[in-house]
């Protein structure tokens, strides 16, 4: 093997080395996807629970496949997966603040504010797993919707 060839694979060794440790050390790792279904799917909130004063959600959902052609034509899939999923946007949203959306509660007027995500909208949610192996619904990069009125002057 050439010296220049050698390099070239001694530079992918050493980049694919890095992506490893790099997946690695992320807090939530991405579900097997063996016996449980793949590991991204569609589904629609059904219910969502706020976590006290801080804008993030518990999501009820329910897994759902396209059954006709254009804008619509969803259904809950018989025997979908449901669970409470959470918003990978939302995960350090706190009562007031910097939100995961970039938008500082403190600029907002009247009666502004962060909203859940809207019922029986497809999103997609991704099976993700813990380090102690739990598996966990994550709703990944929907950005909440902000709503209020404007003050009476």
């Amino acid at each position: 093997m050439s010296q220049e060839l050698q390099q070239q694979v001694n530079e992918l060794k050493s980049e694919l080395a890095e992506l490893r440790c790099m997946v690695g050390n992320m807090p939530v790792r991405l579900a097997s996807s063996a016996g449980g279904g793949p590991l991204i799917f569609v589904a629609r909130v059904y219910d969502a629970s706020r976590d006290s004063t801080y804008f993030r959600w518990a999501y009820q959902i329910v897994e759902i496949v396209k059954s006709t052609a254009g804008h619509g034509g969803w259904a809950d899939k018989s025997g979908g997966r449901t669970g409470v999923a959470y918003s990978m946007l939302e995960a350090y949203n706190g009562a007031s603040g910097l939100m995961g959306t970039g938008v500082n509660t403190g600029n907002l007027i009247g009666t502004f504010s962060h909203q859940p995500i809207p019922e029986d909208v497809p999103i997609l949610v991704l099976v993700a797993t813990l380090d102690d192996g739990t598996k966990e619904y994550q709703i990944p990069n929907l950005s909440n919707g902000v709503d209020g009125a404007c003050p009476i002057i």
